[in-house]
């Protein structure tokens, strides 16, 4: 409810207002097709937007953020450091042989820190102009699309047991991009081969498009 006290008796007044929606969002959704033989990976992105107000929206202006409201706006503390010796247990071959100096280690050195921070923006909008969002139903809108220059090899990993081969396109693009982790769909040669989560950050990139069927590979010991 809503009391607005206008100090001009006659005429009209506009009111504005903005308030925070839930069971609203969006997430990421991607298509990549491989073409190994002319080299390419065909890339789309599509954004599909849900609402769960009740209501369905009629014309209204859309916009898009990768900004998540729901995540913390301060971080953890960092854990206090202490320097202590570290107790070197000697092997058996080495019981005759002095101890060496003890190593020094830090408490708390499993904290994983992030690097410095980039000069760029924080998030990424997209302005979807005016368009109709039914309440309980998904839609999907394009964000993106585009052919990247890919170069694909054949990988495979004996050494671990492992007798398939993977296709994987190495990708290396003239910019940086930003693409939030999201469902995508592989295809190779317009065919679906399978889906799997998908993110890229920066410029390059290894994308296996699943196994090869044609090539196995046995390592023997010689």
């Amino acid at each position: 409810r809503v009391i607005a006290r206008v100090g001009v008796p006659d005429g009209s007044v506009v009111v504005r207002y903005t308030y925070m929606q839930d069971k609203c969002g969006w997430e990421p959704v991607y298509r990549l097709d491989a073409e190994p033989e002319k080299g390419l990976v065909r890339f789309v992105q599509e954004a599909e937007i849900r609402q769960g107000s009740g209501q369905d929206w009629k014309g209204v202006r859309l916009a898009l953020a990768s900004v998540n409201p729901q995540q913390g706006m301060i971080p953890a503390r960092l854990p206090v450091w202490r320097l202590r010796a570290l107790k070197v247990e000697p092997r058996q071959a080495d019981m005759a042989a002095p101890v060496a100096s003890a190593p020094l280690m830090a408490e708390g050195s499993r904290v994983a820190f992030k690097a410095a921070p980039r000069e760029e923006a924080t998030f990424t909008t997209w302005d979807l102009g005016t368009r109709d969002v039914p309440a309980g139903k998904a839609i999907r809108v394009e964000l993106a699309q585009g052919e990247w220059k890919a170069d694909f090899v054949r990988l495979a990993r004996p050494g671990y047991g492992q007798k398939e081969t993977w296709l994987m396109a190495e990708v290396r693009l003239p910019k940086a991009v930003d693409f939030l982790s999201g469902e995508a769909q592989y295809l190779v040669d317009g065919t679906p081969v399978g889906n799997a989560p998908f993110s890229l950050r920066g410029k390059e990139a290894d994308i296996t498009f699943g196994t090869d069927s044609r090539v196995r590979v046995d390592m023997k010991q010689d």
